[in-house]
């Protein structure tokens, strides 16, 4: 169907890839217009204006340590009861927003799929994993100018590099 309404985004998206086969339907039905075509006309390869993009990273181990103060600040600001009082209203567990990170681990928690110690442990680990791939995701960018958040002397002169 989709080849139909818009060969150029069936030949680029994966038959495999549901997800982006159905929304490129959708979009076709509700506009009459093909989503390459909306995508081009929003493309940001071409940029009017004049961009400072600044990247902030930080020793790995460092990093996972952050990550793991903020699950257990997460934890005691009552992840676990809001995710039990989505459950309650009646919020499926296989929604969509219910799989994201921190709402998965409660939920299997609180269906028995595991103890409170392994879902807080997996939220740690799927946490650690996201951000690396936030990281190598960014990293493709060669226009990121990467600083250390402790060199607040190097990331304002950068900025007022750019502004001048």
């Amino acid at each position: 169907m989709l080849k139909e309404v818009d060969p150029e985004s069936a030949s680029r998206i994966h038959p495999n890839n549901l997800h982006r086969v159905v929304r490129a339907i959708e979009v076709y039905q509700l506009s009459k217009k093909p989503i390459s075509e909306f995508q081009k006309e929003h493309s940001f390869a071409a940029s009017p204006y004049e961009t400072l993009k600044i990247g902030l990273t930080k020793e790995r181990g460092e990093l996972y340590a952050d990550i793991d103060k903020r699950v257990e600040r997460m934890m005691e600001a009552g992840l676990l009861e809001e995710a039990s009082w989505l459950l309650a209203l009646g919020y499926a567990s296989d929604l969509k927003p219910m799989s994201a990170l921190g709402y998965k681990e409660m939920t299997g928690f609180l269906k028995g799929a595991y103890p409170l110690d392994e879902a807080v442990r997996l939220l740690k680990r799927n946490t650690r994993h996201y951000a690396k791939r936030q990281l190598t995701w960014f990293k493709k960018d060669p226009e990121i100018r990467w600083f250390n958040p402790a060199d607040k002397t190097g990331i304002i002169s950068s900025v007022k590099e750019f502004l001048t």
